[in-house]
């Protein structure tokens, strides 16, 4: 179920991404790319309680993060603002999962240059998800 809700926020965020084509799985993207990956929710435990209900489903939170690597620094800030504004609207599902808030946790924010001069930035993604139970 995670990867599924993990390859369907990368294919809506890719969708958002331009004039990025691909976002790739990974901690750190490739030059002047993309990459997302599940991470840690700094804040989930003072904002966030898992909810089960009885026929064994629930709500779930998932962190995504997105970092990003670019020489040009407008082109990195606005692929990903418009990657962090345009999935506030988007809520995927799947056969037993189905989203029901996607938020920003920490929008984009500057890590560094890498050794080439390239930018890097990283931002946080906190996907509310309900899960299908069994019974």
């Amino acid at each position: 179920m995670y990867y599924e809700i993990l390859e369907a926020f990368r294919t809506l965020a890719t969708s958002l991404s331009t004039p990025y084509t691909t976002i790739e799985h990974g901690i750190v993207p490739h030059d002047n790319g993309l990459s997302i990956y599940i991470g840690l929710d700094p804040n989930e435990e003072n904002d966030f309680e898992e909810k089960g209900y009885l026929d064994g489903g629930g709500i779930n939170s998932l962190a995504i993060v997105l970092k990003g690597k670019n020489s040009n620094l407008q082109t990195l800030l606005n692929a990903m603002s418009n990657i962090h504004t345009g999935m506030l609207s988007k809520r995927p599902s799947g056969e037993n999962w189905e989203v029901i808030k996607i938020g920003t946790v920490n929008p984009p924010n500057c890590i560094g240059l890498d050794d080439s001069g390239q930018w890097l930035y990283s931002s946080i993604f906190r996907i509310k998800f309900y899960y299908k139970g069994s019974r």
